[in-house]
């Protein structure tokens, strides 16, 4: 069979992804000079991962360079290309809240940019335009991306992604362009806890499937969970496709309970969850909820509206 260099595996939850990746990483062979990234969407899954290394080998070795997403575009590519390719040089990224009106967005970004300063929403698709771009470059633009493409694989042994679930196109894009260079890529997610970027992941992996996608391979689903009890995964299976359902090796039954919004504990309970940052999902808001909170760096958290 021909090999082929990378690789995506969907596991659901609790089924040990992370330590697996960890042990992946860890018997990783590659050549000197080359440095193995972990990519991770955020800095909570980012220490786990860490934690499991240090777990299994008591250490990170010097060559495994453990990121958040904007993290690795802002360091390895977006700061010392942009200016080069984009003619736009970034020196500094932001996290702070934007306006939900797109002209006024557009224009607070744009500020940013005069000087020299990226907002993070932005991040992912300036990384693609750097490395990808579009179909009406010019010569001299191609040019340029070969350029960069062979300065920035130049150090990647092989790249780890965590919770593939959490990416967008742009970075989709990305990583279709890098594997096609044959760098060797491990994707690990589930689609089932994809919630800002739903069906992303989704499509990639019917891309793979089909074939559509370069030196690219489905890995055999992993349905094993050993962390929810099978009451859960249960109600959870009747929700997902056939191939996603798992199968509970929790010796605990487990339970689910739910309150209604007219309930007169309702506001008490509602208030424990959010002081202890529990995860609260709306599907929209409405009369009582909102999506959108003033405080700031704290753009997608929820409230109660006070009447």
């Amino acid at each position: 069979m021909e090999y082929v260099a990378s690789k995506i595996l969907i596991a659901g939850a609790g089924a040990g992804k992370t330590h697996d990746l960890s042990e992946l990483v860890l018997s990783e062979e590659i050549q000197e000079n080359k440095n193995i990234y972990v990519i991770t969407y955020t800095n909570f899954a980012r220490k786990n991962i860490e934690d499991s290394i240090k777990e299994q080998r008591g250490y990170i070795p010097d060559n495994i360079k453990i990121l958040t997403i904007h993290t690795f575009l802002l360091n390895e590519l977006i700061y010392p290309y942009s200016n080069y390719i984009l003619e736009r040089k970034y020196t500094k990224a932001v996290s702070t809240s934007l306006p939900s009106e797109a002209k006024k967005k557009r224009f607070i970004i744009s500020k940013l940019q005069d000087k020299g300063i990226i907002h993070n929403e932005i991040v992912l698709n300036v990384a693609k335009q750097i490395l990808v771009g579009n179909i009406s470059q010019t010569k001299k633009q191609i040019t340029k991306r070969k350029n960069i493409l062979e300065h920035f694989i130049a150090s990647i042994g092989a790249i780890y992604i965590d919770e593939a679930q959490d990416l967008d196109e742009d970075v989709i894009k990305i990583i279709e362009k890098l594997a096609s260079e044959n760098i060797s890529i491990y994707m690990v997610g589930d689609p089932k806890q994809a919630i800002k970027y739903p069906h992303v992941l989704e499509n990639f992996i019917r891309k793979v499937e089909r074939g559509e996608v370069i030196n690219f391979q489905m890995l055999p689903y992993k349905n094993i969970t050993h962390r929810l009890p099978n009451e859960i995964v249960q109600i959870s299976n009747l929700y997902c496709p056939e191939n996603q359902r798992q199968i509970s090796k929790n010796s605990e039954k487990g339970s689910i309970s739910y309150i209604d919004v007219k309930d007169k504990e309702f506001d008490n309970i509602f208030s424990k969850v959010k002081e202890n940052n529990g995860l609260i999902y709306i599907k929209e808001k409405d009369e009582l909820f909102e999506t959108r909170t003033k405080e700031k760096y704290n753009a997608t958290s929820l409230k109660r509206k006070v009447t």
